[in-house]
């Protein structure tokens, strides 16, 4: 009865869109304003079992040059995470975008420099090693059981806050004085041999393996099923 009269109540409210603000879903606040990219964990079937990709990218590029990533990059207009993820891996590895397959949607990383990577698993099939020279230097092959078997070391970073030259301080309290909070975040490390994967690459692999260990996955191939 309770209920009843206070939907009956919301609906004298005439230019109030009742259902369309019950269907919402919520977002961070400042999306708009958020750097959205994503990116595939590629795996490859060699040598018998089944191993992730990573790319070293192009010394020419202007941001990033040489780190170890996965193929993937920017969201452009009209694209959605997924759409933006095959197309940046067959431009990269130069495939056929039906050569990488879902498997999974993994879960997305929002960093504190305001980007969200909505990263996906995917296995490729029939890749050759081919590459853009224009973006990757050189792909490597590592075998998807070493993740299982090893945990990433883990450091420590700190956020803080520093306002810009013209930042109001008149308006809060204490001025120049204010005592901002601190933050911070882990950053991870995986070294397989001299090859390293850091950062956010290794953070995204991570909860991949981790998802994949609490699903019962077992990094092997299938009997009867031969390389690719």
């Amino acid at each position: 009865m309770e209920d009843r009269a206070h939907r009956a109540g919301s609906r004298q409210w005439g230019n109030l869109p009742s259902d369309r603000l019950r269907e919402r879903i919520a977002r961070p606040i400042g999306y708009e304003k958020q750097k959205i990219s994503a990116v595939i964990i590629p795996l490859v079937q060699a040598d018998s079992e089944l191993q992730v990709l990573f790319e070293v990218r192009a010394r020419s590029l202007k941001t990033q040059p040489g780190e170890v990533c996965f193929p993937g990059g920017r969201m452009e207009a009209g694209e959605n995470p997924r759409r933006a993820a095959l197309r940046e891996i067959s431009e990269e590895l130069l495939i056929e975008e039906g050569q990488a397959e879902i498997w999974m949607d993994c879960d997305y990383l929002v960093n504190p420099a305001g980007v969200t990577i909505y990263p996906y698993l995917a296995e490729l099939s029939g890749y050759r090693g081919t590459f853009s020279e224009e973006e990757v230097e050189s792909v490597r092959l590592i075998p998807l059981r070493w993740f299982f078997e090893h945990e990433p070391d883990c450091h420590t970073a700190r956020i803080v806050t520093v306002p810009g030259k013209d930042f109001p301080f008149e308006l809060i309290p204490d001025g120049e004085h204010y005592r901002w909070r601190e933050g911070s975040y882990e950053v991870m490390f995986y070294q397989y041999g001299d090859f390293v994967i850091w950062g956010m690459t290794a953070r995204i692999l991570k909860s991949c393996v981790d998802t994949l260990k609490d699903a019962g996955f077992e990094p092997v191939l299938e009997k009867g099923r031969k390389d690719g």
